[in-house]
């Protein structure tokens, strides 16, 4: 497992090796498949490690990396098969492939051992005929095995119809339509199965979401739903926030109902408050007394998805560790292991410290997530440190983790401190060592540390978000954060009341102003955009105006006549450029402020002395930190991303566009004393004795 572990990091890293091509085929005329076909992969890893397998597919269209689709999968150790929805694949700019016209399939790895057999181009069967199967989506999208598809234009469903495709990879229901008002299928008199998945998944932040929805079967109502604000938080957004494997999708927004037949046949009402309530991505209608299709599909849907998404256990072996090295004024951290003799429920937890000392308690919850947000593969690790601590089970013979943060107050003398974390009749003795602070010989580029933070956008009352943004800068402050990338009004008025409330919270270094600038020039040009930056201008404030310049989106050509303007027009502004390869080098000169990431660092010496120097996204994805981090002395500091960007359902690790990256854990409630937390927030920090 160590070997496997260090496989998993070293491709996270992106250390290359030889390519090993497994499979080649230029196809002498274009080959045509259609949505409804599956690439089928089998093969064996016969190494020790993990691999990677890419999947290259050229269409006539395919001239460069860019106009081609590159697709990469991880192998675990043993036999694999991998079935591919390739209708819902797309190239680096985003174009769908061109199916009826392919042109080359390779398949290549950069390890030595894996073996892999011809990949085949699979189309199933339709179900018999007492199942109707139905995929509703775009015209072209993937195409669930033994499904028929439906797209918004067939006369069997009626309403302001939307179809739409998301990002997943179970073509069930990565696409649907909405808006649907009424669907009407024939069918012989007698009993059926009817089952609907009715779970719009999206793509981006929170989930779509509705708050009315009413199902009626042949003019009976089968569903009446109707969610609180609340009750959609708890009940939807936050299900799955218990759930140790992949969340169970459809639950509860899949629909089975018995239902009879008559001579007109089946006809399903739908109305609901928006076109999200009136979604559909897949029916099942089947002749008889039980459901058999559907557990059956359940069945191929589970067995797929594990595939395409292995799990590594990253679960280390809990060691307590209960003595605390702190700084005045700074921070500390005890680890605690608790394997108890019988099954519990925790019912009490009291951290006794000195007065001079506070703490806060947290449960190590195991969970699934993504180690990078690009690509396909789940570790299982305890790294998300929730507060709720009361209520949670212990279970017999099993060790359970619990981290306790300490915060010393300003002031306290250097010393020994003792106390004691008693949880429920568990007691331990903990120790904290209050030393001067430590004088650095030379500072190194984690001077200023900080991290992007946006609203918790799963909370739809302003006011509420406002008092939980309040809540989360003041939290990240507390731990020792200098700088932030916050949220900022585009209105002059607002944007000025948004400054002084993160001055308020606690933050000492500069405050990056990562979208406000690139978004009133996109919106009134660049002497409105100038207008508005003179008025609210501060001489800690740093202006992102280029997300790697070098992209098109950053509108390169134009980019020196803008800042110049703006240096005209607002003197003493600091502009910034974002910059991930060598490609933005030329562009360098423009700014005041860069910061880099791990695509720039071969070309730091390019950056100017006079150049304020920053790391942007730097965190490895087991949460360490680089070593260039360490010995790069000129820089100032470092933004990671990001405080709060959960994708979609934010307990799914595989919806969405990306991986989720949220430091603080979405909650049902507001501003909870002690917030839910990932551990690699903790890894920012620079704790006494760590790095």
């Amino acid at each position: 497992m160590k070997n496997l572990l260090i496989a998993f990091l070293a491709f996270f890293s992106g250390e290359g090796q030889a390519t090993n091509v497994l499979y080649q085929q230029n196809y002498e005329t274009a080959l045509s498949v259609s949505a409804e076909h599956e690439l089928v992969l089998r093969g064996e890893n016969r190494g020790a490690e993990a691999a990677t397998l890419v999947v290259r597919l050229d269409d006539a269209h395919s001239v460069n990396y860019a106009s081609r689709v590159n697709e990469e999968w991880v192998v675990l150790p043993g036999k694999f098969e991998l079935h591919l929805p390739v209708a819902a694949f797309h190239t680096p700019k985003k174009r769908k492939l061109d199916l009826v016209r392919l042109k080359s399939l390779t398949v290549f790895t950069a390890e030595p051992d894996v073996a892999l057999a011809a990949p085949v181009w699979n189309k199933a069967e339709r179900f018999d005929a007492n199942v109707l199967a139905l995929d509703f989506g775009p015209s072209g999208s993937a195409v669930f095995p033994g499904f028929t598809p439906l797209s918004d234009g067939d006369p069997r469903i009626s309403g302001k119809l939307e179809a739409i495709e998301r990002p997943y990879l179970d073509s069930l229901i990565a696409d649907g339509v909405r808006g649907i008002e009424r669907i009407s299928l024939p069918a012989k008199p007698g009993q059926y199965q009817l089952t609907i998945w009715t779970e719009d998944i999206g793509q981006w932040e929170t989930p779509p979401r509705y708050i009315e929805r009413r199902i009626k079967i042949n003019g009976a109502t089968v569903l009446q739903e109707r969610f609180s604000d609340q009750d959609w938080l708890r009940q939807r957004y936050l299900q799955n926030a218990q759930t140790v494997g992949l969340p169970e999708r459809g639950r509860p927004l899949t629909f089975s109902v018995s239902v009879g037949a008559k001579e007109q046949g089946i006809d399903i009402a739908f109305a609901g408050n928006n076109k999200t309530a009136l979604f559909v991505s897949a029916l099942i209608l089947e002749k008889g007394l039980e459901p058999r299709m559907r557990d059956q599909v359940a069945a191929i849907r589970e067995k797929r998805f594990a595939a395409l998404w292995p799990i590594v256990d990253m679960l280390r072996h809990n060691v307590s560790t209960l003595q605390a090295d702190i700084t005045p004024s700074g921070l500390g951290e005890i680890e605690v292991s608790l394997t108890p003799d019988q099954d519990e429920v925790i019912d009490s937890v009291v951290l006794d410290l000195p007065p001079s000392l506070s703490g806060e308690v947290r449960f190590a919850q195991v969970r699934l997530g993504r180690p990078d947000p690009q690509k396909r593969v789940l570790y299982r690790d305890d790294r998300t440190l929730r507060g709720d601590v009361i209520g949670r089970s212990l279970k017999k013979g099993v060790s359970q983790r619990f981290h306790v943060l300490i915060f010393a107050r300003p002031g306290l003398a250097s010393g020994a401190y003792s106390g004691q974390l008693k949880i429920n009749q568990h007691v331990f003795d903990v120790k904290v060592a209050v030393k001067e602070p430590r004088e650095k010989a030379v500072r190194d580029g984690l001077g200023y540390r900080g991290v992007y933070l946006d609203h918790a956008y799963y909370l739809t009352n302003p006011s509420e978000r406002r008092s939980q943004l309040w809540c989360d800068a003041t939290f990240l402050a507390k731990l020792g954060f200098k700088t932030v990338a916050p949220p900022f009004s585009l209105e002059v008025p607002e944007f000025k009341q948004d400054y002084a409330f993160y001055q308020a919270a606690g933050f000492e270094g500069p405050i990056f102003v990562y979208a406000a600038l690139k978004r009133w020039i996109k919106k009134y040009g660049v002497e409105e955009a100038a207008s508005r930056l003179r008025q609210v201008n501060q001489p800690n404030l740093i202006w992102s105006i280029a997300d790697e310049p070098s992209n098109p989106s950053s509108n390169p050509g134009r980019l020196a006549e803008h800042i110049k303007l703006l240096r005209n027009l607002v003197p003493g502004v600091r502009l910034a450029g974002h910059l991930n390869s060598k490609r933005d080098v030329e562009f360098i000169d423009l700014f005041d402020v860069v910061l880099v990431n791990a695509g720039f660092i071969d070309e730091l010496d390019e950056v100017p002395s006079e150049t304020e120097l920053w790391f942007y996204n730097i965190q490895r994805s087991d949460g360490s930190l680089p070593s260039f981090a360490y010995e790069t002395k000129n820089a100032r500091g470092f933004l990671q991303w990001h405080a709060r960007n959960p994708v979609g359902d934010p307990y799914d690790p595989t919806d969405g566009r990306e991986g989720d990256k949220s430091f603080l854990q979405p909650s049902a409630n507001m501003c909870d004393a002690v917030p839910d937390i990932d551990s690699h927030l903790l890894n920012l920090i620079e704790f006494e004795g760590k790095s």
